[in-house]
Protein backbone atom coordinates (compact mmCIF):
# COMPACT_ATOMS: atom_id res chain seq x y z
CA UNK A 1 0.00 0.00 0.00
CA UNK A 2 2.88 2.43 0.95
CA UNK A 3 4.89 1.86 -2.42
CA UNK A 4 1.07 2.42 -4.53
CA UNK A 5 1.45 5.76 -2.55
CA UNK A 6 4.77 6.50 -3.67
CA UNK A 7 4.52 5.70 -6.81
CA UNK A 8 0.75 7.98 -7.07
CA UNK A 9 2.24 10.89 -5.48
CA UNK A 10 5.58 10.84 -7.36
CA UNK A 11 4.37 13.38 -9.91
CA UNK A 12 3.54 16.10 -7.33
CA UNK A 13 6.51 15.37 -5.57
CA UNK A 14 8.31 16.22 -8.50
CA UNK A 15 7.02 18.94 -9.42
CA UNK A 16 7.33 19.86 -6.12
CA UNK A 17 11.24 19.41 -6.52
CA UNK A 18 11.27 21.14 -10.17
CA UNK A 19 9.56 24.54 -7.96
CA UNK A 20 12.32 24.69 -5.69
CA UNK A 21 14.95 24.45 -7.89
CA UNK A 22 13.67 27.31 -9.97
CA UNK A 23 12.94 29.18 -7.33
CA UNK A 24 16.69 28.75 -5.78
CA UNK A 25 18.23 29.57 -9.00
CA UNK A 26 16.52 33.36 -9.28
CA UNK A 27 16.70 33.65 -5.36
CA UNK A 28 19.12 36.62 -3.92
CA UNK A 29 20.45 35.31 -0.53
CA UNK A 30 18.26 36.38 1.70
CA UNK A 31 15.34 33.40 1.71
CA UNK A 32 16.00 30.19 3.61
CA UNK A 33 14.33 27.15 3.46
CA UNK A 34 14.17 24.99 6.44
CA UNK A 35 12.23 21.59 6.74
CA UNK A 36 10.92 20.61 10.08
CA UNK A 37 11.16 16.92 10.85
CA UNK A 38 8.37 14.54 11.54
CA UNK A 39 10.24 13.44 14.61
CA UNK A 40 13.14 13.61 16.38
CA UNK A 41 15.67 11.03 17.37
CA UNK A 42 15.83 10.96 21.42
CA UNK A 43 19.67 9.98 21.26
CA UNK A 44 22.60 11.06 19.15
CA UNK A 45 23.93 7.82 17.44
CA UNK A 46 28.01 7.17 17.52
CA UNK A 47 29.59 7.82 13.81
CA UNK A 48 30.14 4.16 13.53
CA UNK A 49 26.56 3.47 14.18
CA UNK A 50 25.35 5.97 11.48
CA UNK A 51 27.62 4.24 9.10
CA UNK A 52 25.95 0.80 9.36
CA UNK A 53 22.29 2.68 10.01
CA UNK A 54 20.05 3.34 7.71
CA UNK A 55 18.11 6.09 9.14
CA UNK A 56 20.98 7.93 10.01
CA UNK A 57 19.04 11.38 8.81
CA UNK A 58 17.08 11.69 11.62
CA UNK A 59 17.73 14.92 13.57
CA UNK A 60 17.51 15.51 17.13
CA UNK A 61 15.96 18.28 18.62
CA UNK A 62 18.80 20.10 20.11
CA UNK A 63 20.68 20.57 16.86
CA UNK A 64 17.54 21.76 15.27
CA UNK A 65 17.15 24.25 17.88
CA UNK A 66 20.63 25.00 17.75
CA UNK A 67 20.39 25.72 13.45
CA UNK A 68 17.09 27.64 14.23
CA UNK A 69 19.38 30.47 16.07
CA UNK A 70 22.45 30.35 13.87
CA UNK A 71 19.36 31.73 11.41
CA UNK A 72 18.41 34.44 13.95
CA UNK A 73 21.91 35.83 14.41
CA UNK A 74 22.35 35.73 10.55
CA UNK A 75 22.33 38.90 8.86
CA UNK A 76 21.55 38.16 5.85
CA UNK A 77 18.78 36.10 6.37
CA UNK A 78 15.60 37.79 5.71
CA UNK A 79 12.73 35.25 5.18
CA UNK A 80 12.56 31.43 6.21
CA UNK A 81 10.24 29.45 4.97
CA UNK A 82 9.06 26.02 6.64
CA UNK A 83 8.26 22.63 4.81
Amino acid sequence: MFYILQVLLFPIRLLQFFYYQIFQFFRKGDHVFLTVPNEFASAEKSTFASFFSSNSTEEIFFSFLNDLELIAKSDRVKKVSFL
